[in-house]
């Protein structure tokens, strides 16, 4: 189930300044990711440098549109990834969007290192098959703590043991 909440959003915000609360968990971020996003940070900057000498329409809404894409979307990415574990659902916030996942629709739990979008900022990731053909892949920072406590709400789950490729 998919929803935006303006009360959710703030409550995240919120919960950013202060994530001591146990039952949310930020995304394991890969490295590699890190450098892609620091050099695509640096590239938006200079063209943001760049904006001020723009003569035409075009090349400003260009720049602009880049500058939101490259700047500020992974930005807010970055800022608001975390997995709520509440008394009903399992929430997760990846920028601007919303899901909310109830336990008693979460099927089967497996890992995965699938390179598929989702709202996870590393490939080894926990993947969540809920409702009818619904799957969506996570990566929570303290994977054994957060399994334990989603074991809690969902006591009848399925979860396949870790099988990452060997390196």
């Amino acid at each position: 189930m998919f929803e935006h909440s303006n009360d959710y959003l703030f409550r995240s915000r919120m919960q950013l300044v202060n994530s001591s609360d146990k039952n949310i968990f930020h995304s394991t971020i890969d490295s590699w990711l890190i450098i892609l996003l620091v050099l695509t940070l640096l590239g938006s900057l200079s063209l943001l440098l760049k904006l001020q000498s723009m003569d035409s329409l075009e090349e400003y809404l260009f720049a602009s549109a880049f500058i939101f894409f490259t700047l500020i979307l992974p930005s807010w990415v970055l800022l608001r990834n975390l997995y709520e574990i509440t008394n009903d659902n399992l929430i997760v916030g990846f920028g601007p969007l919303t899901w909310h996942i109830p336990y008693k629709s979460i099927t089967k739990i497996s890992h995965t290192t699938e390179a598929s979008l989702a709202p996870a900022l590393s490939f080894h990731r926990i993947k969540i098959h809920y409702g009818i053909n619904q799957v969506i892949m996570i990566s929570p920072k303290d994977e054994n703590h957060f399994l334990n406590l989603l074991k809690r709400h969902v006591q009848d789950i399925e979860i396949v043991p870790i099988k990452y490729p060997k390196r």
